[in-house]
């Protein structure tokens, strides 16, 4: 199974402060110099690549991964406070959630059965 090890959450992380931080005033700032009013800034100007509220997640993921990091570095005694204690936590929901019909069921359980009838044969639903 993927991701039991934890390498695709860090792999994850890692790509976020790529694509968001590194090149970023927050991301040229020692880490001795980072303060609230900087992250502040920082996540209200945030724009994620996509507009949606995907891109909405993505900044509150951004937020948290900061906010560990931090902690970890106020535990390690790199600095004496986590700035982002003082930061609400960008807001995000998540779109409705539906449930499929009976006609949707049937229609994915046909598929799983034509591309691959073991996994199919997991399921006991006559289709």
């Amino acid at each position: 199974l993927a991701g039991l090890d934890g390498r695709n959450t860090l792999d994850t992380y890692e790509a976020h402060i790529d694509n968001y931080v590194k090149d970023t005033t927050l991301g040229n700032t020692p880490l001795t110099s980072l303060t609230v009013f900087l992250l502040h800034e920082f996540f209200t100007d945030f724009v994620p690549k996509n507009k949606t509220t995907s891109g909405k997640r993505i900044k509150q993921l951004v937020y948290t991964i900061l906010k560990m990091a931090l902690t970890q570095a106020v535990y390690d005694g790199y600095i004496e406070s986590n700035p982002l204690d003082r930061i609400r936590r960008p807001q995000y929901k998540s779109g409705k959630k539906g449930v499929l019909t009976d006609e949707q069921v049937t229609n994915i359980l046909k598929l799983v059965r034509e591309d691959n009838p073991q996994i199919a044969n997991m399921f006991s639903l006559d289709v």
